[in-house]
Order: C-alpha cells, then sequence, then structure tokens
C-alpha cells in the first residue's frame, strides 16, 4: 500500500532527474568531465522545495586548475553598452536549480540571458511541502581588506538569520559583494561560500558605485527570477534580526523603494532618495532597472542609467521618470551614526526599538548580537510562515525558542562533520585593559566556589560550615543582594564566605569581565580567578544544588584502577564501575554512538604507580549528572553503589562536569568554561579539554564515589534536552579532533573550535582574557 503511494510521486522524481541531467550536459558543454567531477553543494534546510541558494560546484580535482568554479563571478566589463552578459563564470559556470521537491535537492539553471529555470512547482498536485514564503536577496557591499566586518556579520546577524531561516517570513539568500577576487577572498570564499565577485575594475571611495549597484540589481534579475525583493547594504550595518524582516513582510510591494530617507517629498528623485548603506527595491523596479542600458557618468542621453559615483544618488536618478514607486521611509528604524557606534554606545535594548544600525564597529556588532540573542530576539520572531503546512497562528513565541534553534539537522538529515567551515576572524584582544587588582580579603588554601541565582541553598550552606574552606559566591545580575545573601549564612564562619559583587567583578578583573555576558554560567570563571589569586591549594567547583564534598583526607592513602588492557577506541565511560553490571548508564556528554560500546569500560586493574591528580570528580546520588535522554528513557533517580576510584586511562576521553570537581593547581589553568554555549554544554567541553591537556602534562582524572547528593533545583527535562544538543550531534567529533591534534595552548584549542563550529568568536575574546589574567596573577610577585 506504501508503495503504491509512493509510486506517482517517484515517477516525478525520474522525470526531475532526466530533465535536469540533460540541462546540466546541454548548458554545461565545455566542462572536461573525463578531468573534473560535480560537487552539488546542497544544503538542506528543515524545509524541503524551491530554494535559490544552492549551487553547483565544478571541481577542477585532476586538472590542478586552481580557479576555484565555486566561485560566482560576474564578468560585465563590456557595461558601457548596457548589455550584460549574466553568466556567473564569465563562459559556462551556470548554477543549476534544480527543484526536485520529492527528494529535498534544490537548485537551479540561470545561464545568462537565457535563464532557463527548472522550477518544478508541484503545488498543483497537492504538494504540501513547497516553500511559498516570498524570496528576498541580500547583497553586502565589501572591499577585500574588511574580511573583519564580513566575519564579524557572519558570527552575529548573519548567524541569527540562519538558525531562523525556517520561521523567517522571506525565503533569503545573500551574498558578500566585491570589486574582483583575491587570494585571500578566494580562499575565505572556498569555506564560506558567500561571496559574489562582481569582477569589476574600478577602485575608490565612493567611485562608480552606482555601476556596482547596476551590477548587483542585474545579477539579481537574471539568477533569481522568483525573487520579491532585492536589497544593497553595507558591511558596516547591523540588521536586527527577524525585526527587519517582520517590517519588510509589512510593506513589501513590487515597486517598495525602502530604507532610510533623505530629503523632502514624495517624488523620488537625486536628491530625495534612500541612502544606499541599505536600501530595498522590489521585483518590478530591479526589473525595469535590468532593462535600461547602464552610463558611466553624468552626461549620458535621455533613458540611460547614469553614475554619479553614489549607489544611492545614482539610484534615485534612476527611479526618478516613474510615478508608481511605492517609496517607504523608515527613518524612526534606523541609525546611520557617526563616529562609529562602539561596544561603549550600544544599548540592551537598541533592537527593541530600531531595525537597522549603520557605522557600526566590529565589537559593537558583538554586543548588540548578545543583547539581541538574549534579550529581544526571541520575544520579537513572529509573521512566520510554517513549512510544515501548519497555518501561521499570529502568537508571539515563547522566550526560550530562538536560543533553543540548533543546527543540529534533526529535520535534513545533515550530520555535524567537525570540518573547517570558517577561518579565524581578526584579533579580537581587548587592547588597554588592565587584567587584575587585588583586594584585601583572606588569604585560603582551600577554596569553594559556586554561581548563583538563589538565595543560599543547602549545598552553600553546608560549605560555609566548613571552618577550614573559604567560599566565594560570584554573583550575577539577578543574584539577591549582598546583604540579604550574607546574613542567611551561618555566622560563624562569614570572614571566609566572600560575595563577589558584579561591581567587584569588574572592578578587580575588568578584562575578563567585559567578556563574560550577565545571566550566564561562565560568570564562575570570575569566581575562579578569585580563588587562585587569593593562594588557592585546591578549589571545588560546586553547583548550588551539590550538597556535599569530596573528603581529600581520605586520598592521602587511596588505592587507584585504571584499564588493564589496551583499548580499540578513544573514549572511556566511568560510570558502569559504580552501579550494578546490568545497568547500563552515561554521563552526561558521553557521545550516544558509543554508549552501547563495551570497549568504553574495559576490565580494570590496579595503579602499581603514585599518579599527579589534577581532578576528582565526585559522582553525585539522587540525580545523578546523565543527559536527559537517560532521563526520558530510565527510572529516575538512582544512585551509585560501588565505592572505588577509576582513573581515566592514557590518552583517553571521559566528560566531567563543574557540578562537583576538586581542582589542584597544575590543572588551574584548564578551569576556563566556554562562553557561547548552553550551561549544559560548557563544563562538558572545557572537561574534554583538560582531558587533552591532563594527557599532555601528566594529570590524571579520577572518578570517585559519590560525595554529594544532587538535589536538582527546579529543571524541565525538555529545556534540558534542547540545551543539550550540541553534545547529542558534536561530542564525538569533538573527541576525534582532540584525539588527533598536538595544541600547545588553550588559544589554539579554542581557534580550531571556532573554526569548526564548536563555540563561537565570543570564546577566542574569552580565552585570551582568562589567559592573560590567569598568567597575571600566578606569575605576579
Amino acid at each position: 500500500m506504501m508503495f503504491k503511494r509512493a509510486s506517482h510521486h517517484s515517477k516525478k522524481i525520474i522525470l526531475s532527474l532526466l530533465i535536469v541531467s540533460f540541462l546540466s550536459w546541454k548548458f554545461l558543454p565545455n566542462l572536461n568531465r573525463s578531468g573534473q567531477t560535480l560537487h552539488q553543494v546542497i544544503k538542506t534546510s528543515d524545509y524541503i522545495g524551491y530554494d535559490n541558494r544552492h549551487t553547483l560546484k565544478q571541481v577542477l580535482t585532476t586538472s590542478g586548475n586552481t580557479s576555484d568554479n565555486s566561485r560566482h563571478i560576474l564578468n560585465q566589463d563590456s557595461t558601457s553598452s548596457g548589455n550584460t552578459s549574466g553568466n556567473t563564470s564569465g563562459n559556462n559556470r551556470h548554477t543549476l536549480n534544480q527543484v526536485i521537491t520529492s527528494t529535498g535537492n534544490t537548485s537551479e539553471n540561470t545561464s545568462g540571458n537565457s535563464r532557463h529555470t527548472l522550477n518544478q512547482v508541484l503545488t498543483s498536485s497537492g504538494y504540501k511541502r513547497y516553500d511559498r514564503r516570498p524570496h528576498m536577496v541580500m547583497g553586502i557591499l565589501s572591499v577585500p581588506q574588511n574580511n573583519i566586518f564580513r566575519e564579524a556579520s557572519r558570527n552575529t546577524w548573519i548567524k541569527t538569520l540562519n538558525k531562523l531561516k525556517n520561521y523567517l517570513p522571506f525565503r533569503i539568500t545573500y551574498k558578500f559583494l566585491l570589486d574582483e577576487a583575491t587570494k585571500n577572498t578566494l580562499e575565505e570564499n572556498n569555506i564560506h561560500q558567500d561571496i559574489l565577485f562582481l569582477n569589476i575594475t574600478d577602485r575608490g571611495r565612493a567611485f562608480k558605485f552606482g555601476k556596482k549597484l547596476y551590477t548587483w540589481i542585474k545579477y539579481i534579475h537574471q539568477h533569481y527570477p522568483d525573487v520579491l525583493l532585492g536589497a544593497k547594504l553595507d558591511d558596516d550595518a547591523y540588521l536586527c534580526v527577524p525585526q527587519i524582516f517582520e517590517r519588510l513582510y509589512n510593506v513589501k510591494s513590487d515597486n517598495l523603494y525602502y530604507g532610510l530617507k533623505h530629503g523632502t517629498g514624495k517624488k523620488v528623485s537625486i536628491s530625495v532618495r534612500i541612502d544606499e548603506y541599505f536600501v530595498v527595491i522590489g521585483k518590478t523596479l530591479i526589473t525595469r532597472i535590468s532593462n535600461r542600458s547602464y552610463c558611466p557618468s553624468k552626461n549620458c542621453s535621455n533613458g540611460t542609467l547614469i553614475d554619479t559615483n553614489n549607489g544611492g544618488t545614482s539610484l534615485g536618478a534612476w527611479l526618478a521618470e516613474y510615478t508608481d514607486i511605492d517609496f517607504q521611509s523608515d527613518n524612526g528604524r534606523m541609525i546611520q551614526h557617526f563616529p562609529w557606534l562602539n561596544r561603549k554606545s550600544i544599548k540592551s535594548n537598541l533592537c527593541e526599538k530600531k531595525v537597522v544600525i549603520h557605522k557600526i564597529s566590529v565589537d559593537g556588532m558583538l554586543k548588540l548580537q548578545n543583547y539581541n540573542e538574549n534579550n529581544t530576539l526571541a520575544s520579537k520572531v513572529s509573521s512566520i510562515v510554517s513549512v510544515t503546512g501548519i497555518s501561521f497562528t499570529g502568537k508571539v513565541l515563547n522566550n526560550t525558542f530562538a536560543s533553543k534553534i540548533s543546527s543540529i539537522g534533526s529535520v535534513t538529515g545533515i550530520s555535524f562533520t567537525g570540518k573547517v567551515v570558517r577561518t579565524l576572524p581578526a584579533t579580537l584582544e581587548k587592547n588597554n585593559m588592565e587584567l587584575a587588582y587585588h583586594d584585601s580579603f583572606t588569604l585560603c588554601d582551600n577554596w569553594a566556589v559556586v554561581t548563583t541565582i538563589f538565595p543560599p541553598t543547602k549545598a552553600i550552606h553546608f560549605i560555609s560550615k566548613l571552618s577550614d574552606w573559604c567560599l566565594v559566591i560570584v554573583a550575577d545580575v539577578i543574584t539577591p543582594q549582598q546583604d540579604n545573601f550574607v546574613k542567611n549564612i551561618t555566622e560563624g564562619n562569614k570572614k571566609k564566605i566572600k560575595y563577589l559583587s558584579v561591581k567587584e567583578q569588574q572592578i578587580l578583573y575588568p578584562m575578563l569581565s567585559s567578556v563574560i555576558p550577565f545571566r550566564h554560567f561562565g560568570r564562575k570563571n570570575i569566581g575562579y580567578i578569585y580563588a587562585i589569586q587569593h593562594k588557592a591549594k585546591v578549589i571545588w567547583d560546586f553547583d548550588d544544588d551539590n550538597e556535599g564534598m569530596v573528603d581529600l583526607s581520605d586520598f592521602k592513602s587511596a588505592k587507584y584502577s585504571t584499564n588493564c588492557r589496551e583499548m580499540d577506541t578513544n573514549l572511556f565511560n566511568p560510570y558502569p564501575y559504580f552501579v550494578q553490571p546490568h545497568i547500563r548508564v552515561w554521563p552526561r556528554g558521553f557521545p550516544l554512538q558509543n554508549i552501547k560500546d563495551e570497549n568504553t569500560f574495559p576490565d580494570v586493574c590496579e595503579i602499581d604507580k603514585p599518579i599527579n591528580i589534577g581532578v576528582i570528580q565526585s559522582l553525585a546520588n539522587g540525580q545523578a549528572d546523565v543527559d536527559a535522554i537517560y532521563r526520558f528513557t530510565h527510572d529516575f533517580p538512582f544512585n551509585f553503589t560501588a565505592e572505588r576510584n577509576i582513573v581515566l586511562p592514557k590518552n583517553k576521553y571521559a566528560p566531567f562536569n563543574a557540578q562537583a570537581t576538586m581542582w589542584f593547581p597544575q590543572a588551574f589553568m584548564y578551569m576556563a568554561l566556554p562562553l557561547s554555549v548552553n550551561g549544559r554544554v560548557s563544563d562538558i567541553w572545557r572537561s574534554y579539554i583538560a582531558d587533552f591537556f591532563f594527557h599532555k602534562t601528566g594529570l590524571s582524572l579520577v572518578f570517585t564515589k559519590p560525595y554529594v547528593n544532587h538535589q536538582r533545583t527546579a529543571h524541565k527535562i525538555i529545556a534540558d534536552f534542547n540545551g543539550e544538543l550540541s553534545l547529542y550531534e558534536k561530542s564525538l567529533q569533538f573527541v576525534d579532533l582532540l584525539s588527533n591534534s598536538s595544541f600547545n595552548s588553550m588559544k589554539e584549542v579554542y581557534e580550531s573550535l571556532y573554526q569548526r563550529n564548536f563555540i563561537d568568536n565570543k570564546d577566542l575574546s574569552f580565552i585570551i582574557a582568562w589567559t592573560k589574567t590567569f598568567l597575571y596573577i600566578t606569575q605576579k610577585k
């Protein structure tokens, strides 16, 4: 029965493939098929349907040709005649849009003026998953040396755009527009596949910008025949996503002319026009401009498109003859700022009031992105067109929605590879900032570090009663105020309890504090630095809902065990050694692909030589630290029953947490918690990095019996699941990367992780600040 139902669509798929094969052969006649391979770069999205973004990449694998044919190059040197070929490669590097909606592969053939478009719109046959959203194409004008702005855009508003691509009211394509290709920009495009080389030789500030704008509009017309809106913006403009697309959806029209208005009056002219830093035009205007001839100066015959050297005034002159322009100025929602907006002048609610900000610095982009993600993004997601056939409800999504959207590919079936996908941005180091100051608080050998947003918990009360321990509570902006917090803690030991307020964090550690966001688990990093600066010889890293502490006296004469034989895996699962044999259990962060692999928990034997401990991980009874998948599928809670000390085998990897771990001085450097990932991921990434350096420096990680009872604060398991998505998708690749690398510093590790999309650029700034601050306080006499 299922086969019969599928047969109708199968016939369509086969027919589509035959047509595509014919067109591929017909319109790529000069392709040397004996020495070249075809690589269809198909980034399948969560919806399956028509999408211009996918192209055909000709990989010249055997000829050694260094001109990467995946580049989009527009050859329009003969612009004075007004006749442009529109061929994206000069000769025959045509893109192919195979809209084979039943298979999920999408591509397009628009070979110059012939515009052969294979758009199999299956709506008439009742195909429900065809994407009916209007198409918007954006070009971001840049220059080769502005790679720092391109990378900042990719890591801020474009990142959000990609996360929300299936929930925005438009189907969006973007390209960075560069005059010509250079070696560096070719390498950049080989990674990102998002640069269009206009092949224009005119250089200079405010010189032939009209020509560049015309070239881009012509390209849109020739290669995206389904487009509704075309846009051009500058690379130092920040788009508030999704706010800008909500606004455009409300004003969209075929004749739209939208942006920041100059001049007064309703009639478009060279002086009454939209600023070119962000200008949007409808498909009717795109067609009109593309069908006219371009003139490279102001002295041209009637009907041709003059060039004022500025894109904005040129476009105003081109549109002046039309009386049906939908002229939409939005000055109240846009900022064109002089001097450039920097980090200090960015306000947290900027994207609640504005949709486009121009003349914004790179660090301003990064800060605004943090605000937009954390404060306004989720609540602003609206005007969503469902791609599953479910009608848009008009309801505002809950505040956690946008931040939980993951690139896991759960609908597309695409697996995370862990391969290099982006280049490093220009230096994100904070210059001219002080590293650390010292206060007069007590120096202690033993320190406990916690961050919390709650009043003192049982776990905090327990630590506060230990007379030979100092405790630092790292406050966040929503932590109860110091007076209310400290007055509820045991009287006898208050001199050894440090409430580290937000203001003190900023004063004592300016650089480190500036890169760590508020309302974030990563504030705990400042507590580690505080304890280290105050002469810690051991640090108990715990959560506010883990009551208890490792008893160090138990380890003065302890016995340790590790693997007896070589292991045919780079992973180690410590949990089975502490439960009954019939119980299958794994720690949070352990790669799901290996949870059934018995090689990850081999027989162990007692170690007959001393070990140099870096970290002791206490297991937890009550609510053990397992992932949401385990909680959904097993009876819970449970207790560990065995009492033993298991040492991580050499060159093997096991996750450990920031909930109940004892750290020793040689390991302090590796306590840094990444900032750009969810808190359920941060300590796991830290643990794998620490594993790597422990193996490199001869330190040992010990898993021991439960010394703590974990009574979790309010948690929703589904929220934990969402927070742990990166663990499910990326942990195995994370371990494989470390297992096959020879890093010499934390900075090298973080840079490699950034290039492979394990972390984001805020962690590049963080690890620089962490390393500098750590070295300063540990080496300063």
